[in-house]
């Protein structure tokens, strides 16, 4: 979401918290199949971003800011208090 607020990227940092969630996903989709992974394209029966492969460098390459960074600004949120919602293109009336 960070492009749709003018950024050009965004990264956010992974905890562990972050990584179980994304083991218990894989193994999810593992039991589930691919059905339904658009972009299921290579054909050698893993999904092409969320694999275990993937987590590896994930884990031991977690994405983290410089120490030096500097920031216009910082934002800080609770998730517990974010509200799912979904944007969709606006309906224009004829």
């Amino acid at each position: 979401m960070s492009t749709e607020w003018g950024a050009l990227a965004g990264v956010f940092p992974v905890d562990d918290i972050v990584i179980e969630w994304l083991l218990r996903r894989i193994e999810f989709v593992g039991r589930r199949g691919r059905t339904g992974v658009a972009s299921e394209t290579n054909g050698n029966g893993r999904h092409p971003r969320l694999n275990l492969k993937r987590m590896e460098e994930l884990t031991k390459n977690r994405p983290k800011a410089d120490p030096d960074a500097s920031y216009a600004k910082t934002l800080t949120l609770n998730l517990d208090s974010v509200q799912p919602y979904v944007s969709a293109p606006t309906q224009s009336k004829l």
